[in-house]
């Protein structure tokens, strides 16, 4: 097919030998520009170099119409040279146009090798059918975005057709995992524990005979029964945060709801929500001595307990991304003899006399890690201090807002905080500021603080958050939020003071 109207670029710098022109024509007849075309059919590229028409297409060269665009209507010879999104294929008129089969997109690049016939464009991927995660992306980002067809890490476990998203963005294999359902509870009998045949409750998937680490617990109508590990190493993982349909212990009346023990037990609860129980009976529970078991409680909602929220006694705790409260009757957090790694929480509303917010008892689980990033409020009873109790040493509390909590001494000096406890980047509203880098009193404006149902976030950058608590902290290894959302914001600025990042 002739080619006619089209023009050359040079693709590189140096000396270009081209195909002489018939001596017998008329150099007129040969001339060419971006405004006049070539028209003699033997002669269809123009070379703008020497403002001359060619036979043939010099190496180093690429086509242009006569606007000097790449993907007009004689812009390519090949698809490379097709840069418009929806016309991604050089057609067989030498039009860029919409791609209409996958092994056109193969050829054009292994980048983006599926074509998307609703657009035209040749994309990354396509979802999958029965989750975004899809065989056309890698292990590292499985999940494909709906949105742009591109692939990205999961971050949600409903984006992996396991139901588990990992941590570090990896989407968990199905073979790996033991599945408990108690399907509203409908579930009887015994059971495999796969993903089509689950477990009624997650003790059975704790005791199996040969049990797998990562137990994954679907949210349900009806709640689930108590759960002990006294050896093992489980993930146990619920839907998510408060919110989200949950996986709930409702009821207990004798134990705890979740109880960790045995000397090299390592347990992860992540994503469940826990209420209810009998007077003193804890909701989360870890003990034993020496120091030994480990605990990681993420993303829960533990509230309105007979109980503490989490009681630990000689464990190693890490607790991230909870609201603990309202209404846990011996108090929020109560760590006794423990190492721990507290952040991201909203401790708040648990209205108890014998027990504050958090009690602090025992030493920081390695370097970098201790009491960061929390808000405790409207904890206590009447009379009591209803922040904070350090214990077992100097404590350090860092970056946190501590405001609103029952109050115990003389008006001008009523403190919410008991024992020795060190303080940096401190919000709160004692009756004298302690001591210590960044403390300070203004009081934070809150979305709301109803007892019955407080949200603790920040009201945005208001005066009052700006002075007390956004953009005050110069730098952190706390990289997230309780909401997960990245800190800073913005990415290249200062950190927010509690357990939100304002956005």
């Amino acid at each position: 097919m002739t080619k006619r109207g089209l023009v050359l670029l040079a693709g590189f710098s140096g000396v270009i030998v081209l195909l002489a022109p018939h001596c017998t024509l008329n150099k007129n007849l040969l001339f060419c520009n971006q405004v006049t075309a070539c028209t003699l059919p033997d002669f269809p590229y123009c070379n703008l170099t020497e403002n001359e028409c060619k036979a043939t297409i010099p190496d180093g060269f690429v086509l242009l119409d006569m606007t000097g665009s790449s993907d007009g209507p004689m812009g390519c010879n090949t698809s490379t040279s097709c840069t418009t999104p929806t016309k991604p294929i050089c057609g067989s008129t030498a039009t860029c146009v919409a791609c209409a089969a996958d092994q056109q997109c193969i050829t054009k690049s292994a980048a983006t090798p599926r074509c998307h016939t609703g657009t035209g464009a040749c994309v990354a991927c396509f979802p999958g059918s029965n989750a975004p995660q899809s065989t056309d992306c890698g292990a590292a980002t499985p999940v494909c975005d709906g949105a742009t067809n591109t692939c990205r890490a999961c971050t949600a476990h409903s984006d992996c057709a396991s139901l588990v998203c990992n941590l570090d963005g990896t989407c968990a294999a199905e073979a790996t995992i033991a599945y408990v359902d108690n399907a509203g509870a409908t579930c009887s009998g015994a059971h495999s524990g796969t993903k089509a045949d689950p477990y009624c409750q997650i003790q059975s998937a704790v005791d199996a005979a040969s049990p797998k680490a990562t137990i994954r617990v679907l949210g349900s109508s009806a709640v689930y029964d108590k759960v002990n590990v006294s050896s093992g190493n489980f993930t146990i993982i619920g839907p998510g945060q408060k919110g989200t349909t949950p996986a709930a212990i409702v009821s207990y009346t004798t134990g705890s709801a979740f109880n960790v023990s045995g000397m090299s037990t390592v347990v992860t609860f992540d994503g469940f929500e826990v209420t209810g129980g009998t007077a003193n009976q804890d909701a989360i529970a870890c003990s034993n001595n020496p120091l030994g078991p480990t605990l990681t409680v993420r993303r829960s909602y533990i509230h309105d307990v007979g109980g503490a929220g989490i009681n630990v006694s000689k464990c190693k705790v890490t607790l991230d991304r909870n609201q603990i409260g309202p209404g846990c009757a011996g108090g929020g957090v109560v760590l006794r003899g423990a190492q721990y790694s507290i952040t991201n929480n909203f401790v708040v509303a648990n209205a108890s006399v014998t027990h504050p917010g958090i009690t602090l008892d025992g030493s920081p689980l390695g370097a970098g890690n201790g009491f960061k990033f929390n808000t405790v409020a409207g904890n206590g009873g009447v009379g009591t201090a209803g922040g904070l109790q350090c214990s077992g040493g100097t404590q350090n509390v860092d970056d946190s807002i501590i405001f609103n909590n029952s109050k115990t001494g003389a008006a001008t000096a009523a403190t919410q905080f008991t024992g020795t406890c060190s303080f940096t980047y401190l919000t709160t509203d004692d009756g004298t500021t302690p001591t210590g880098a960044g403390n300070n009193a203004t009081a934070p404006d809150f979305v709301s603080t109803t007892p019955t149902s407080p949200d603790y976030h920040l009201m945005g950058r208001t005066g009052n958050n700006s002075t007390c608590c956004v953009d005050r902290i110069p730098t952190s290894a706390v990289l997230f939020d309780y909401d997960g959302r990245p800190r800073p914001q913005p990415v290249a600025g200062m950190f927010d003071v509690g357990a939100h990042e304002v956005p």
